[in-house]
């Protein structure tokens, strides 16, 4: 009788073990690899070698996240950091995503105050979320789409003089990230900045704001210093958006004419409503 049970217990415990063993996934252990989808980044190109992105992955019926920002670097084809590993489990979990990096996110962004170089792409903030996404040895593909509105302000210069820079103002950069919605929202009570725009043509430049519900204020000057601003009436601006503020500045080095059109011309942004002067 006893070496009937003794044959039995050892057989439970084989199969127990077995079970256990069909739980572990075949990824376990392996780096995750990220393979990102978007349509346009705010450089109108894909991710670059060296973009980096941070990853929280929460496993379905845990409280605890099982990374929290974890820190990817795209190498050339995606995202991936031979320090971050699927767990062992074969279960589902969910990921939030988001580009650029910073080490001290949580749920929050700021768009940079000067965006005339590298100020620009740093505030493009792109989210991406995805349930059920179980430990794979390809990897896991996540989609990330824009989440801040664009401006782009296009300048007929009819003066003698080029235009050395734009200035955007009464605009918050502030924004609190919804990462299941994908969507960032305007903190209301944060206080209004003033962005340099990067210039990327003679009389063209471009800023990424937050979106919002804003009179904007666009500053132009010169090479010689002079300066003209003029405030365009509330618009209501929303994440994934473009719009376009065509300025004409006369021979006098005033504004003569100036409305915000919506710009569908860059594959990724939607198009924005129409923003026009007071």
């Amino acid at each position: 009788m006893r070496l009937k049970t003794f044959l039995l217990l050892t057989i439970a415990l084989g199969l127990h073990v077995s079970c256990s063993a069909d739980k572990r996934s075949p990824a376990a252990d392996l780096p995750i690899a990220v393979h990102p989808s978007i349509h346009t980044r705010a450089t109108e190109t894909a991710f670059e070698q060296g973009d980096k992105i941070g990853v929280t992955i929460k496993l379905d019926g845990e409280a605890t996240a099982y990374k929290t920002n974890a820190e990817l670097t795209h190498n050339g084809s995606y995202f991936v950091s031979q320090e971050i590993k699927w767990y062992s489990e074969d279960v589902a979990s969910t990921f939030e995503a988001y580009h650029p990096f910073d080490e001290n996110y949580s749920k929050s962004f700021s768009v940079v105050q000067d965006q005339s170089t590298t100020g620009y792409y740093e505030s493009d903030l792109l989210l991406a979320y995805a349930e059920n996404v179980k430990p794979n040895v390809n990897g896991v593909s996540l989609t990330f789409v824009h989440c801040m509105s664009r401006l782009i302000v296009r300048i007929d210069n009819q003066s003698q003089h080029d235009i050395s820079a734009v200035r955007i103002r009464n605009t918050r950069g502030d924004v609190t990230v919804n990462p299941s919605l994908k969507t960032a929202t305007v903190k209301v009570f944060s206080n209004t900045i003033e962005i340099s725009a990067q210039k990327i043509d003679s009389d063209i430049f471009r800023a990424i704001l937050a979106p919002q519900e804003a009179a904007i204020e666009i500053e132009i000057e010169n090479e010689l210093g002079t300066t003209v601003t003029k405030t365009f009436k509330t618009i209501s601006m929303s994440g994934g958006e473009s719009y376009t503020a065509n300025v004409t500045v006369s021979d006098d080095f005033d504004i003569s004419d100036y409305q915000i059109t919506s710009d569908g011309q860059i594959e990724g942004w939607e198009d924005g409503g129409d923003l026009t002067g007071e």
